[in-house]
């Protein structure tokens, strides 16, 4: 996995901006409809969201679209959320045998853990 740490020195910078994308989703179904947490990939997406720096606009995809939502997040630099890595990442492979643990990501629930030394 690509995780960004918040607080480590930048890189160096690129010709081109690069193409942050800022991403949540929500599901279709809670972990006690599903059997519990250890069955995330059945949960479902209800609505998946992105704000892209290269668009500067909002994507908004329901259920039926999620094959575009995955092929969003795949043209990204960064893919940036809370959780996304361990859950949300987990759900969207209910949907695709895509290997989510090759996106550059910043996860900022890994990163606080890992500078708290405990979960938020």
């Amino acid at each position: 996995m690509n995780q960004f740490s918040l607080f480590a020195d930048p890189a160096p910078s690129k010709a081109h901006a690069p193409h942050v994308l800022y991403f949540d989703l929500e599901t279709l179904r809670s972990a006690d409809e599903v059997g519990g947490w250890g069955n995330v990939k059945g949960m479902g997406m209800a609505c998946g969201v992105c704000y892209s720096t290269k668009s500067k606009e909002y994507h908004v995809f329901r259920e039926d679209e999620v094959i575009d939502l995955v092929n969003l997040l795949k043209s990204a630099d960064l893919v940036v959320g809370f959780n996304h890595i361990r859950f949300d990442y987990e759900v969207l492979r209910g949907y695709s045998s895509f290997n989510f643990n090759l996106l550059p990501s910043f996860d900022m629930l890994v990163d606080l853990k890992e500078r708290l030394g405990h979960r938020v």
